[in-house]
């Protein structure tokens, strides 16, 4: 009876472990991975979360992961990665992201990097076979079916806003071709969008601030969304000299 419980207990640790997501670097930090086309992805690894910017075609399009899965940030909130319209070029793209999603079937990890995904009957994303190479600092290629990328750089996670991590008004389905008929699927070159996303870094501005720049209270009031009853309900009620 106990060698059966410690089987059980070991084959439930290891289910764990598939489950959680993979990590692309081996420490926090920054690394660049370059696509097909000039295309580039650039990875901001930190303690809990995963920033990918990914630059493909002129646009630039951001995703964010949490405990939750990889979401795209976008015009319309925060729409899940396998919401979005993909096409077969996109599968360099994929190959991080499937990675990065706790909730992925297919993906094997070793160490808490991944070493392989195997393509998945049902997906809604068809991806193809992916094999991982990895180095001292993470993930340092893959090759995602006839698709070779390369991580050209690496280094330290740079100063980034409170924000830049943040997956604004989550949209747990049905929005993802709404998201791509408003702005295309790489759509966070839009100020309303980068804006959303948080996609800056600390600004000089900000750096003078220092410690006394309350990253959190900026954030807070940039989400706060005032409709229109309550601007004319404001003018009606005299506040800006306007109404009677």
């Amino acid at each position: 009876m106990r060698v059966r419980s410690v089987v059980v207990l070991v084959l439930l640790s290891l289910a764990s472990v598939e489950v959680r997501a993979a990590r692309l670097l081996a420490t926090t930090g920054r690394a660049v991975f370059a696509g097909p086309d000039q295309g580039k992805a650039v990875v901001l690894q930190a303690e809990a979360a995963t920033r990918v910017e990914v630059t493909a075609g002129g646009k630039t399009s951001v995703f964010v992961t949490d405990d939750e899965g990889v979401w795209a940030i976008t015009g319309v909130g925060g729409v899940a990665w396998q919401e979005r319209r993909w096409q077969q070029g996109d599968a360099w793209v994929l190959a991080l992201l499937v990675a990065l999603d706790p909730k992925a079937q297919g993906v094997r990890t070793e160490r808490g990097l991944p070493t392989r995904y195997q393509p998945q009957s049902g997906s809604k994303v068809q991806i193809p076979a992916v094999e991982y190479r990895r180095d001292a600092k993470g993930i340092v290629s893959y090759t995602a079916g006839a698709i070779q990328v390369k991580r050209t750089e690496s280094g330290p996670l740079p100063q980034l806003a409170a924000d830049a991590f943040a997956v604004p008004r989550k949209q747990r389905s049905g929005l993802g071709k709404l998201a791509d008929a408003a702005a295309g699927l790489f759509a966070s070159d839009k100020p309303n969008v980068s804006s959303t996303a948080g996609a800056r870094g600390v600004t000089e501005e900000e750096k003078k601030l220092g410690s006394s720049y309350n990253f959190a209270a900026v954030e807070k009031v940039e989400k706060t969304a005032v409709d229109r009853a309550d601007v004319d309900r404001f003018i009606r009620e005299g506040k800006l000299g306007g109404g009677s």
